[in-house]
Parts: structure tokens; C-alpha cells; sequence
């Protein structure tokens, strides 16, 4: 796609709205939204920003630029995610369990000789 005028085509036929349509989507004119899409009139940026709030599946820099894709397809893998995270909260929970323990000892003066060597 070339111009920003046939990307909002793309985006109309994606939602399979009519340029009445769109404009009642996005609360506004429909005169104002008809000229946009028919290229009588260039888009404004707050006109562009609505529509990528309305549509937040639709890559901003597709609309404005014509970078592909035209849906933003970084969803992250939720399963992924959560275990990347339970992994990492596990390890830190083990190491502030390690510290917590230290510094009892280290405060009782009871420290076992193995920790003495690496806590001095």
C-alpha cells in the first residue's frame, strides 16, 4: 500500500465498514471521514490517533507509515510468560530466603563455619 488513503480502505474493508460506518465508529463528521477516505482531504494526526485507539489490533506504523504487517501480531505467548516469571519469582524468593537466613545467623552469632568463609 502506498498512500495512507488506501490503507484506511484496508482497514474499512478489515472491519467490513463503509466510510458512514467507520465514522459513526469513531464519533465523528461523516462528511469529514468521507473526504478522508476518498482522498479529497488528508487525515489529520487527532483523526489517526482515534483510529488506532479505536483499533489497537492496527499497527500504527502500517496506518501511518505502510510498514507490513497491518495487525500488530506481538501477543505475547501467555504460557511463555508465566513461566519465564515463575522461574525468576522461585529464584529470587530462594535467594532472599538464603539472605533472611544469613543474616539471622550473622545477628544470633551463630553461623554455621561454611557461611562464616563466604560472610566473613
Amino acid at each position: 500500500m502506498t498512500t495512507i488513503i488506501e490503507r484506511l480502505e484496508a482497514l474499512r474493508r478489515h472491519y467490513n465498514l463503509s466510510a458512514r460506518g467507520l465514522a459513526d465508529r469513531l464519533d465523528q463528521r461523516p462528511s469529514t471521514v468521507v473526504n478522508y477516505c476518498n482522498g479529497s482531504q488528508p487525515p489529520k494526526l487527532e483523526f489517526i490517533e482515534h483510529v488506532l485507539q479505536l483499533f489497537p489490533d492496527i499497527s500504527a506504523e502500517w496506518l501511518i507509515r505502510g510498514k507490513e504487517p497491518m495487525l500488530v501480531t506481538e501477543h505475547p505467548d501467555l504460557a511463555v510468560l508465566k513461566k519465564k516469571y515463575e522461574t525468576e519469582i522461585l529464584v529470587k524468593e530462594g535467594i532472599i530466603k538464603e539472605l533472611r537466613s544469613i543474616i539471622l545467623e550473622k545477628n544470633q552469632n551463630k553461623q554455621s563455619p561454611d557461611r562464616q568463609q563466604l560472610v566473613g
